[in-house]
């Protein structure tokens, strides 16, 4: 398996990662959110903590595409 191959799959594994922590913080968000012990100061952090997590996979997902685009033309 040449460098590039293991670099996406890399990449793979970290977006599948990724993946499950927002699954998990959001559904830790929503429970929050119905409990009167926290405020809306966590939420806020939290969801804030999401939204970076979830522009860096999107952004994770990109390079996975454009490697794979430039291996199919052979670049």
């Amino acid at each position: 398996m040449d460098r590039e191959t293991k670099l996406i799959i890399e990449k793979i594994h970290e977006i599948q990662d990724m993946s499950i922590t927002i699954a998990v913080v959001s559904r830790l968000i929503d429970e929050m959110s119905r409990n009167e012990d926290f405020n809306q100061y966590q939420i806020f952090g939290l969801n804030g903590a999401i939204k970076l997590l979830a522009d860096y996979q999107s952004k994770t997902i990109e390079f996975v595409e454009e490697r794979l685009r430039d291996a199919e033309t052979g670049r």
